[in-house]
């Protein structure tokens, strides 16, 4: 194989891996906060502990926060403790 080639199929191969690297991340650099993906896994894991039983009722919570404030603020009530 000629070392040109060989040269960039491996500067390719490096740059994918980085790129693959990064998405697989758990925060976004640039604001800190958890990326997608990571929530996915995250909640999916969840559904898995309550299918098998778990009571994953008293030991999590959800929240969703409209960060830019474009939303109207709205409570649901608790369920009693």
């Amino acid at each position: 194989m000629p070392t040109a080639l060989l040269r960039e199929v491996a500067l390719s191969w490096a740059d994918e891996m980085s790129s693959a690297q990064f998405a697989a991340a758990c925060t976004d650099p640039l604001t800190g906060f958890a990326t997608p993906a990571y929530l996915r896994t995250r909640l999916g894991e969840v559904y898995a502990e309550a299918e098998h039983g778990g009571d994953v009722g008293q030991r999590y919570a959800f929240m969703v926060i409209d960060a830019a404030g474009r939303g109207r603020p709205s409570r649901s009530p608790r369920p009693p403790a």
